[in-house]
């Protein structure tokens, strides 16, 4: 029951007027120290850190908070909610790193290089890194790149046309990276 009311107070100012998140993440690290063997509280931490609107949104950081949401307290359904929240944005963020618009302006994502490279007529110069960017061309490209991911996700999600492009293997848990 402790656990539930220190979630709630979490919850409550991750919604709260507090734009940043420094709120939400200073009851969440308290309420970790109070109650450590809280799903729930692991669960608000997920979501705090799956907010792309806040400083503290990391993906890594998230998967971490609902492996021990998921441990600690299995029965709390809302951690198995989250964790499919989670395997869309990655699966977003996936998208993004593979659309052209990003490959042009970035070069290819890691995770392509990864895989073998099949006869696709593309030469070497083709998947390298551009050179340098300019920083103030990143952002509305960016925008743009996420708005037309987001469109398509959602054109997907309605028509019942979604599917994952990535499987259990690549994709599902956040990369070393952290993000």
């Amino acid at each position: 029951a402790t656990g539930r009311l220190w979630s709630a107070l979490v919850a409550l100012e991750h919604s709260g007027e507090d734009s940043t998140g420094d709120a939400a993440m200073v009851a969440f690290r308290r309420a970790v120290r109070e109650v450590p063997k809280s799903g729930e509280v692991w669960c608000e931490g997920a979501r705090i850190n799956m907010n792309p609107m806040v400083p503290h949104f990391n993906l890594g950081r998230a998967y971490k908070c609902l492996e021990f949401a998921v441990h600690l307290t299995p029965q709390y359904g809302d951690s198995f909610l989250e964790l499919f929240r989670l395997r869309i944005l990655l699966e977003m963020r996936i998208r993004m790193r593979r659309h052209p618009l990003a490959v042009g302006l970035l070069g290819s994502p890691p995770e392509l290089h990864a895989q073998p490279q099949q006869d696709s007529g593309c030469t070497d110069q083709d998947t390298s890194a551009p050179p340098a960017v300019d920083q103030g061309k990143l952002l509305p490209v960016a925008a743009l790149v996420a708005q037309q991911v987001s469109d398509t996700v959602a054109a997907e999600l309605k028509s019942d046309d979604f599917a994952f492009t990535v499987g259990a293997e690549v994709g599902v848990a956040p990369g070393a990276d952290g993000d």
